[in-house]
């Protein structure tokens, strides 16, 4: 996914960019753990631990959609 990011100025990322990232890092996520919670509740137990990226800790250029 990190890959496919196409890098460009804020005002030129097309908003099929954003949506994807979007699904992807987002729905993604809820998705997941849905998928997950009807066996944690069956069992009583579990854990969802969500980690992000630490892309945004280095402020890179062009990447603010990511």
């Amino acid at each position: 996914m990190f890959a496919d990011v196409k890098i460009g100025p804020f005002e030129e990322i097309p908003a099929t960019e954003w949506k994807r990232l979007l699904e992807i890092n987002v729905l993604g996520v809820a998705l997941c753990c849905r998928a997950v919670t009807p066996q944690m509740r069956r069992q009583r137990s579990g854990r969802i631990i969500n980690l992000a990226s630490g892309a945004p800790l280095k402020g890179v250029p062009y990447f603010l959609h990511y």
